[in-house]
Formats: C-alpha cells, structure tokens, sequence
C-alpha cells in the first residue's frame, strides 16, 4: 500500500512539474543562440494578443571583472521583467524561476487584452550568472533590446504616414518613428537630391526621427532598397 502511495506521488509530482514547464512553446525552428521572433507582431485595441518569444541562450559572453573585460562561459540567465508593456498585457517564462541555460531551448509569452494603443518599446532585464576559467563565479545585469509592439487602435494618436515593403513611417503622439529600415543605411534627401543631415535616436525597434535643422517640406527617406516619403513641419 506504501509502495503504491509513494508510485502515486511521484506521478503526481512528474504531473505537476510538467505542468509548469508548459507556459509556452519554444518554435523549433530555432537552431541557434538567439531568439525568435526577430519582431513583434502587431496587435489591436481591446483584442486579445497571445505571441511566444523562442529564446536559446548564448554559451558564452564578456564580463566586466575588476575593470576589466574578461571572457566568460555563461551558466544561465534569469529574466527579471518585461518593461513596457502595453496595460492589459502580461508575461509568463518557460517556468516559473525565468532562468534560460544556455543551448537549451525555452521561451517567454506575452498575452492578454491591450488596454491602449501605441507603439510600445520592450526591455527584457536579465541578470547573467557565468564562470571566469571554469571557476570564479560572477554575475552581470543586461537587457535585451530590439523588441516593440505596436498596438493598433485606441486614443494613442497613431498614425501610419508611410508604408514600404518592409519599413514603416509612423506618427506617434507627435513623434515620428521609423521602422523596417537598418539605421547605418538610412539616409535624408530633400526634393532636389541634396543630402540632409538626420539623427536616428533608437527606440524599442524603431527610430525616432529628429527634424531639427530641416524646412518645412517633403523629404525622401532611403536605405537603398525602399524609399518612404517624409513631410516634415516647423
């Protein structure tokens, strides 16, 4: 009777353990260090959003050690929160702890129903646990960076000015954000083909654009593959 009680247990307990592990599914097409998706899909106003990031942590990484940068074997890294979600929406890990071994492949998830509208930049901060030649133990903060969702509809005043295949000129609440396009390449011409100077100041995954400095009037913004007409305002 013991000996059943105890099997009963253990399958109780191998039950609720697989459970937890199941908050999300990591896409399987992720082979390498890195995560998946590169972007955030878009959601829309008071519509429930459910999208999994597939995250394979990286074995190694630097450190800073004594002020000095040192090459380290990472053992794993633990999420410590998702800033700057949209209200209405929350996040679950792979597992409750939010720790991310390196080469294994888990994952986050990111549900709920939007409560406003915008563009949201997302910072994940981690804190890195690692080893210095196999041995002395240290730990790091980090954030992953890169990821936004952009929430369609509501009052947040969003506005798509321009379209391309793949970039994206948008009005936020006054500011104008480019998405879509690799900020080393994007260059400002004015009607005449003249070169204009342009500052990018990243956000989330997005740019914001800087017009100060420029005329009223139409300009080109480019990066060689697409092009997206900007109509800029004194």
């Amino acid at each position: 009777m013991i000996r059943k009680f105890v099997a009963l247990l253990a399958l109780a307990l191998m039950v609720s353990a697989s459970a937890q592990a199941q908050n999300c599914t990591p896409d399987p097409a992720l082979k390498a260090p890195g995560t998946m998706p590169n972007n955030l899909p878009d959601g829309d106003y008071q519509m429930p959003y459910d999208q999994v990031i597939s995250v394979m942590a990286f074995p190694d990484t630097t450190v800073v050690v004594g002020g000095q940068p040192q090459y380290v074997k990472i053992d794993s890294f633990k999420v410590k929160g998702m800033i700057g979600l949209p209200q209405g929406l929350s996040y679950t890990c792979w597992d409750a702890s939010c720790v991310f071994p390196p080469d294994s492949l888990r994952c986050m998830r990111i549900t709920g129903t939007p409560a406003e509208g915008g563009l949201f930049p997302v910072l994940i901060p981690m804190t890195i646990y690692a080893k210095v030649g196999g041995f002395f133990a240290v730990q790091q903060p980090d954030t992953m960076r890169g990821y936004s969702i952009t929430i369609n509809g509501g009052s947040s005043g969003l506005v798509y000015v321009g379209k391309g295949q793949q970039a994206r000129l948008i009005e936020n609440n006054g500011e104008t954000l480019l998405m879509g396009m690799p900020a080393a390449d994007v260059q400002l011409y004015n009607l005449s083909g003249q070169l204009m100077p342009l500052t990018l100041e990243p956000f989330g995954a997005a740019y914001r654009l800087h017009s100060e400095g420029l005329k009223s009037g139409m300009y080109i913004l480019t990066d060689g593959r697409q092009r997206l007409k900007w109509w800029v305002k004194e």
